[in-house]
């Protein structure tokens, strides 16, 4: 079954990187797209993913500090701690708590 994404804007769908993942066995599309303003990145995501049966959207935005605001060690601590974290993971880990009736 193909996955088309719907549940983002038209204009971040033609310019954010659109990819097909596979998570511990499920199949995703997400798109992703990233911007920044007054010292932090706004990552806006959106996975599309069959559950149930069902074509499912998933979209949310996240904010990041600019890690280039901190001094060295701080600075260190928050590119280590943005580099650790997986979103796919994340996003995987929730939808297999989905049920749908």
């Amino acid at each position: 079954m193909k996955i088309y994404l719907r549940g983002i804007r038209a204009s971040y769908r033609q310019r954010g990187n659109n990819r097909k993942r596979i998570i511990n066995g499920r199949e995703y599309c997400r798109t992703y797209v990233m911007e920044g303003a007054a010292g932090s990145t706004y990552s806006q995501y959106a996975y599309s993913f069959v559950k149930g049966g069902k074509t499912v959207y998933m979209t949310f935005t996240l904010r990041a500090d600019g890690c280039y605001n901190y001094d060295i060690g701080p600075k260190t601590e928050c590119e280590t701690e943005q580099a650790s974290f997986n979103i796919d993971t994340t996003v995987d880990r929730i939808v297999s708590t989905l049920k749908f009736n």
